[in-house]
């Protein structure tokens, strides 16, 4: 009967033990498969997006062709006697565009890839001219590879190498380079139906040619790039879309930024070192494809991660280039790309501690180190992307007034009118205590009527006077401006300076506009429109600026710059998140020097270490509120109080231990679930700061 029994008590216990598996197995199934269900999900909503983004760019595209088709269709193509022809215009506009040319079987041409910054003001395009010579010329084209900044360097290089019959042909602006009249017949009888393929810039006028039955026409754009802007600038395309046209040779013939007018892809990528680019220019000057996509690391206008589409222009030999701002589409999406994130990592972290505390008895430490870094690395992962998800969904609440549009939109919605035209620079932003920022600018504005623009929330104000002609009136600013920061995300927070602005026409339904004579279309936020370029900030970067309007009342509305800026991580991060991670470690140090049958040596050494570091982090936390003087609760306070709860318990832990009141095993848990449970303690503080 005993025997019976026994067997039936072994067989419930496997029986239970088997539930118990299955039990675990299927909560941690569970977790995983959710786990993985929101990273599927995640991935997704990105490619929806970017599939998204690629189809809008595709119809910007064709709206762009059928626009410049369409205004094509008023100019006509003329025909021409070919004796008119300038022939030496036409090779000076086609060679630069070539990085080799060969003239006959003794000559070759070769295109020096930099533009006029490298040389000086006056030129544009350096050509050499070499007599063939297979040795000659991989000396010479070796020499062409390496960065050489001058045209007398590249000079001192060839003579050093002692290359022969080769010659250094300057082109200054206009492309002018003189050739002997066997060359120029050369040129003539190779390359001269292929070169009337490139428009013509002249000044402010655009010449095509093309050749049909034998007769030659053309066709001339005038203030071609008054034409080009008014054609491309348009509210259909998105606002964070901008538009240029290139050459098939990969030269620039309208950007909304001029200073890349006249130059090509290849140099471009060269001076910016963008490899990408440098693709993008291969593909296009060699293949001619009719659409082309790539991506640039960063646009000459926002300095962001963007997309390009090119499009063949058939009628007329161009392509139609678009850029559109790659984070922007993920913008839109932001809200469900957040949540996805962060179920996918809460999963994942529940199926490492579930599987941890599951397996606690029989695991290996080498499993908890793997757990625990795991885990530690999906916290940072975390907080990285709660911190930059947060800055999108900023970004994407603000009203922003980006262009000459949206500002007549506002006036007209608002019954208002224009008081005074401002334009406005930053010098310089100092933080002054917690809410006080000193702020050195240049504000311009019409002289008459004569009076200044008002800033309301300046607790202190000076300016003066540097200028005053064409009816502009230049002054120089110092004030001191109060605003209310929150700091209760601290080192993760994000502020913004608002420079509020009126005029005396307030009160009669004017307002202070923005001129945007000077930004270019469609201008983003993160371009930092007026902030002085090499401006300084000390423990901040800047995100972007922006104007906006403040509605006062229905008839009184006031001008606000926008300055958005981030908290600077490094030096945060030394001076306090580096000490919370060290202690950290000490106290996890603490807890390892407790070992089995040793309950009464280490009670003193626990006491005193623990007291020391206890008064290490009030005085760390109290370094922390002293630099930030905010009455609010920051959030690395939290990271502190999880210290000082460690150290209780661990402290707590030695005397329950030392008085037999736990068992060591025990304390030899809370050693192997020590990094996994602050990590994901830090993960619940950081969902409760950000409200998630």
């Amino acid at each position: 009967m005993e025997n019976l029994e026994e067997e039936k008590r072994k067989e419930n216990f496997f029986k239970i033990n088997g539930v118990i598996k299955k039990i675990k197995n299927l909560v941690l199934l569970i977790f995983i498969v959710l786990s993985l269900f929101f990273m599927g999900k995640f991935f997704y909503v990105i490619y929806d997006e970017k599939t998204k983004l690629d189809n809008e760019i595709e119809k910007s595209l064709s709206l762009a062709e059928k626009k410049l088709d369409l205004y094509l269709k008023t100019f006509k193509w003329e025909e021409i006697d070919e004796d008119k022809i300038n022939y030496n215009n036409i090779f000076n506009n086609y060679l630069p565009y070539k990085p080799k040319t060969t003239i006959s079987q003794n000559y070759t041409i070769y295109k020096l890839p930099y533009i006029r910054e490298k040389f000086s003001f006056a030129i544009n395009n350096g050509i050499i001219i070499s007599k063939e010579n297979d040795s000659n010329n991989k000396k010479l084209e070796k020499i062409l590879s390496e960065e050489l900044n001058t045209l007398d360097e590249i000079e001192k290089k060839l003579k050093n190498k002692k290359l022969k019959n080769v010659r250094v042909v300057v082109i200054n602006n206009d492309y002018k380079v003189t050739f002997s009249r066997e060359v120029f017949n050369t040129l003539k009888e190779k390359y001269y139906s292929e070169s009337l393929k490139y428009p013509i810039i002249s000044g402010k006028n655009m010449r095509f040619y093309k050749k049909e039955n034998g007769k030659i026409y053309y066709l001339e754009i005038k203030n071609y790039n008054l034409f080009l802007k008014t054609l491309l600038k348009t509210p259909e395309f998105k606002r964070y879309e901008y538009l240029f046209l290139i050459s098939p040779s990969t030269r620039y013939i309208y950007h909304p930024k001029e200073e890349l007018l006249g130059i090509d892809l290849f140099t471009e990528s060269l001076i910016d070192k963008d490899k990408n680019l440098y693709k993008t220019a291969k593909e296009l000057y060699k293949k001619n494809p009719l659409e082309y996509f790539s991506r640039l690391t960063k646009n000459k206008l926002t300095s962001q991660s963007s997309i390009m589409g090119y499009k063949y222009f058939s009628q007329i030999p161009l392509y139609i280039g678009i850029v559109a701002i790659d984070e922007e589409s993920i913008v839109g999406r932001i809200v469900d790309i957040k949540k996805d994130l962060f179920l996918m990592i809460i999963f994942f972290s529940l199926f490492l501690g579930s599987y941890l505390i599951m397996n606690l008895k029989e695991i290996s430490w080498k499993k908890i180190a793997l757990i625990s870094g795991i885990q530690i690395f999906l916290v940072c992962a975390f907080i990285g992307i709660i911190n930059y998800c947060s800055l999108k969904e900023e970004m994407r609440r603000f009203d922003t007034i980006n262009n000459k549009e949206a500002l007549n939109n506002y006036l007209w919605t608002n019954k208002l009118s224009k008081d005074l035209t401002i334009k406005l620079q930053i010098e310089s932003l100092e933080f002054k205590e917690a809410n006080n920022v000193k702020i050195t600018g240049i504000i311009q504005h019409e002289s008459e009527p004569k009076y200044d623009v008002f800033f309301p929330d300046a607790v202190e104000y000076s300016e003066w006077v540097i200028n005053e002609r064409d009816g502009i009136i230049t002054k120089k600013f110092l004030m001191l401006l109060r605003e209310e920061f929150n700091y209760y995300k601290y080192p993760l927070e994000s502020n913004i300076i608002s420079l509020k602005m009126q005029g005396r026409g307030m009160y009669q339904g004017k307002v202070v506009v923005p001129d945007f004579t000077d930004y270019p279309e469609g201008i983003l936020m993160s371009s930092n429109h007026g902030i002085r370029k090499d401006i300084v900030l000390s423990g901040w970067n800047m995100i972007g600026t922006f104007f906006s309007f403040n509605k006062l009342s229905n008839l009184e509305h006031e001008l606000v710059f926008n300055i958005y800026l981030k908290r600077n991580m490094l030096s945060p991060f030394i001076s306090s998140l580096l000490p919370v991670f060290i202690i950290l470690s000490m106290v996890f140090g603490i807890l390892i020097l407790i070992e089995d049958g040793k309950e009464n040596e280490r009670v003193e050494f626990t006491l005193g270490s623990s007291s020391g570091l206890f008064f290490t982090v009030i005085l760390s936390q109290s370094r922390l509120r002293d630099n930030i003087a905010t009455d609010e609760l920051l959030y690395l306070d939290y990271y502190y109080f999880l210290l000082y709860a460690l150290l209780l318990i661990t402290v707590l832990s030695v005397f329950f231990y030392k008085y037999k009141k736990i068992k060591y095993k025990y304390i030899f848990n809370l050693k192997k679930i020590f990094w996994f449970m602050s990590s994901f303690i830090i993960m619940l503080i950081t969902l409760f700061i950000y409200k998630i």
